[in-house]
């Protein structure tokens, strides 16, 4: 039997468990137990493992199976399931990541502060293959696009009302193009007031989703690089609202809730059916 827990922060899934609990290829393994069919069903999957930077090591892999070096709605939850598990002994630690090391902190209530990083414009580091220093309210096919990279490359594209465009339809047209060659997580935005934002995002192996947390933080730094928002803004998504702050160094923060929702084991049937896939 194995172990897991289920956790979600503005309705952004994830199941969790020990990287040491699991015998089997990640990959594969990823795509089954997060399918919402023939497994528990999440957005992703989180696994605690060592780390010699920080408290602990956060190893994230997308409901395709595919690897992700970072998730903001996720690293929320991992964060409380730390905490709740003993593998950190206070409210504040750090978290290691492909993205790098993460402070966090945690709020009664039930939320979370996560430490996000500074976005970064330069298109190289993204990656996106187009022209000039940054990619800010850029024509690209039809879009005012602008790229930045929060952990993970994202796009964002400001219009008037975030819940009209078809976004799973607009988001194809970057899923496999060249232009961006890490693919990237694409966003449809819409500015309230310069201190309140809406968000929907559609995650490279994820699909649309209720949340993005880093998708959030990504499109509150654009429009702060465009002059149109605050240091301090809350963001809506359809799965609730988080709050992203620019500190005086302009490092982003993340706060917003992480939720248990059940704790459970694997059952043999669906383990064999993994051992089966090799």
């Amino acid at each position: 039997m194995v172990e897991f827990a289920k956790m979600q922060g503005c309705g952004n899934d994830f199941i969790l468990m020990h990287r040491e609990d699991l015998r089997w290829p990640v990959s594969p393994f990823a795509k089954m137990v997060c399918d919402r069919k023939f497994g528990v069903g999440a957005d992703g999957l989180l696994m605690v493992a060592p780390s010699q930077k920080a408290t602990v090591r956060m190893v994230y892999y997308n409901s395709d199976g595919s690897p992700a070096s970072f998730c903001g709605n996720g690293i929320r939850c991992f964060a409380r399931y730390v905490r709740d598990q003993g593998f950190a002994d206070s409210d504040q630690f750090t978290i290691e990541s492909d993205a790098g090391i993460h402070k966090v902190r945690l709020i009664s209530g039930g939320s979370v502060s996560v430490e996000m990083g500074k976005p970064q414009f330069e298109p190289a580091e993204i990656p996106v293959l187009l022209p000039g220093k940054q990619v800010l309210n850029r024509d690209y096919h039809n879009k005012k696009i602008s790229c930045v990279k929060i952990g993970v490359p994202h796009t964002i594209w400001f219009v008037k009302d975030c819940e009209e465009p078809d976004l799973v339809k607009e988001a194809k047209l970057f899923e496999h193009n060249p232009d961006f060659p890490d693919s990237t997580n694409f966003s449809a935005a819409t500015i309230l007031a310069p201190d309140a934002l809406a968000v929907r995002t559609c995650e490279r192996g994820a699909g649309l989703t209720l949340a993005c947390g880093s998708g959030c933080c990504a499109a509150v730094a654009v429009g702060q690089q465009m002059g149109l928002l605050r240091p301090q803004v809350t963001v809506t998504t359809e799965g609730g609202r988080v709050q992203v702050k620019r500190d005086a160094e302009g490092v982003l923060w993340l706060t917003g809730p992480a939720q248990w929702i059940c704790r459970g084991r694997l059952c043999g049937e669906l383990l064999a059916r993994m051992q089966e896939k090799g």
